[in-house]
């Protein structure tokens, strides 16, 4: 394929290289089937919106990557890059109040940087939630067992008073209840 001539939107593009088979770029949820070309060819690729706003400094669609350079760390790079967006702040004031760049690892960058912080807190609330089901299904077979030991209240009266033990009638009670978390939490591991 390198050398060759793709046709798209009736422009012709020659191709430079070819990745290797399953590669997302550095996004998590991307296609793999994807086309990269230079962002000084956006005019022949993009269109509507996207194109209409390209030019627009107030536009957000753009991610960088770079290459640290060796004895350069995250923290040295991030002030570089916060000097660089209060240079373009007073430059551009109107456009580019308020803003500033983010620089991330790109291990962190993989689900896009805007996106990292809503993923964590969905996964925060769905954790929460199956919490609050766990714990209203603990509530439910707790009251079940309270409802069964009331139920057998007459049951322990007699054989207490045919002489079983307060220890011998609690064993019983915790040997039912172990049975029963034994059998909950075996069919539990068998259908997880």
């Amino acid at each position: 394929m390198i050398g060759k001539t793709l046709t798209l939107n009736g422009h012709d593009y020659t191709v430079i290289g070819v990745a290797p088979k399953g590669f997302k770029g550095t996004f998590l949820f991307a296609s793999s089937d994807q086309i990269w070309i230079p962002v000084s060819m956006h005019s022949q690729v993009l269109a509507g919106f996207l194109e209409d706003n390209f030019q627009d400094r107030r536009f957000l669609d753009f991610l960088s990557f770079g290459r640290l350079k060796p004895g350069v760390n995250i923290g040295q790079a991030g002030t570089g890059i916060a000097t660089i967006a209060a240079r373009l702040e007073s430059q551009y004031p109107k456009d580019n109040a308020g803003r500033t760049a983010v620089l991330s690892l790109l291990a962190d960058a993989t689900l896009g940087i805007d996106l990292h912080g809503q993923i964590t807190l969905a996964g925060g609330v769905f954790m929460a939630v199956v919490a609050l089901v766990l714990l209203i299904a603990c509530v439910n077979l707790a009251n079940l067992l309270l409802a069964q030991a009331a139920r057998r209240e007459k049951e322990m009266s007699v054989r207490a008073a045919l002489g079983a033990g307060s220890r011998r009638l609690l064993r019983q009670s915790l040997t039912e209840s172990l049975v029963l978390a034994v059998l909950g939490g075996g069919a539990g591991w068998r259908m997880g």
